[in-house]
């Protein structure tokens, strides 16, 4: 599988085949690799120069190109060009099973804790409260659960509060976010 920026034009729809001789180059490099385009789920172009006006252009210049192998072991594999912001490129995002679950919201060690003395303590007492026949990865799941509680309980949900100055950034700077 190559996924990515390959910034060159596979599908030059409506335009001459001589146009870039970068692009015929790397389409013969693929070509004579076995490699062939997964296709893809959402927009038709993956760039965009981001101007007004007639200078704008954009173009399909993210791929992520296969082989029959890889195909045969995922072949519910979808490539999505999820909508951009703030880049001139829209973001992809490689599926390679068929059912696309929910990613779990990742757990986040915030640095400004340790300014709070009762964080260690919690640290502390969960590691020592625990039975010492348990694994590395179990001791360090439990103390993540605990400090979680910890900072909805005591510290103060930071989560929440940099939600909220996100929000208030977003609409302050609505082209920068």
């Amino acid at each position: 599988m190559v996924l990515g920026d390959l910034n060159v034009h596979l599908h030059n729809k409506g335009q001459s085949s001589n146009r870039n001789s970068l692009d015929n180059w790397v389409k013969n490099v693929i070509d004579s690799a076995g490699l062939m385009d997964l296709g893809f789920i959402g927009s038709n172009y993956t760039w965009s120069n981001r101007t007004e006006g007639k200078g704008y252009r954009r173009a399909r210049i993210d791929f992520a190109l296969h082989n029959a192998l890889w195909k045969m072991q995922y072949p519910n594999s979808k490539l999505h060009h999820l909508p951009f912001r703030a880049s001139d490129h829209f973001p992809i995002l490689l599926y390679s099973e068929g059912h696309h679950p929910k990613p779990k919201r990742a757990w986040k060690f915030y640095k400004c804790w340790l300014r709070d003395s009762s964080c260690l303590n919690t640290i502390i007492n969960s590691w020592n409260s625990q039975d010492s026949n348990l694994s590395f990865n179990e001791k360090i799941n439990h103390i993540r659960k605990e400090l979680s509680r910890w900072n909805r309980e005591d510290f103060g949900e930071i989560g929440e509060h940099l939600k909220y100055h996100q929000s208030r950034l977003s609409h302050l700077y609505p082209y920068r976010m």
